[in-house]
């Protein structure tokens, strides 16, 4: 679900938290980079609240959503909230590079409240005719490859104002394939 990078003498590698590299000869951390409202900070926050939690982007969203918690009793991995971000959702380890900088997406929203069934309708999630199309953007970020450093962003949610970023409103199918 989350393969790996080998560039230049580096693994670069996504987690929970966000992305980080290795030197590949000795393993020795190169650098770490957190993710806005990672998938890690959005599931410790939704278990320390308890049942109700913001979604992961709420704070960028045009809409605050407020969504209940289910706690994970062990029994059933299908209905971990984390499970759907692993092991259905391909666009959120994507990560490619072309050589000096690193492309991530990022601000992927995350659905802590639902069992895997109903998180498994489609993205803009219609259901009876409501159109709750919460799901429609993510971020492109580029960092460069030695340092880290954000470089640029494009995406994110569109609020049609002087502030968005370019390509606002724009749903990323994964990471570009550098040439």
């Amino acid at each position: 679900a989350l393969p790996p990078l080998a560039i230049d003498g580096k693994v670069i590698f996504r987690t929970l938290k966000g992305v980080q590299v290795l030197d590949a000869r000795s393993g020795a951390p190169l650098w770490e980079a957190a993710l806005e409202n990672s998938p890690e900070t959005a599931y410790i926050n939704a278990q320390l609240k308890g049942s109700k939690t913001a979604q992961a982007r709420g704070l960028f969203d045009a809409e605050q959503e407020q969504q209940s918690f289910s706690p994970y009793n062990g029994t059933d991995p299908d209905s971990h909230a984390l499970t759907s971000l692993l092991y259905r959702n391909a666009n959120w380890g994507s990560q490619s590079s072309d050589g000096k900088h690193l492309f991530v997406l990022e601000s992927m929203r995350l659905n802590l409240g639902s069992s895997g069934s109903t998180r498994n309708f489609n993205r803009l999630r219609q259901r009876g005719g409501i159109d709750a199309d919460l799901w429609s953007a993510n971020q492109l970020v580029a960092c460069g490859l030695k340092t880290g450093q954000p470089k640029w962003k494009v995406g994110g949610t569109r609020f049609d104002e002087s502030f968005d970023l370019p390509l606002a409103g724009t749903f990323f199918f994964g990471a570009p394939t550098p040439a």
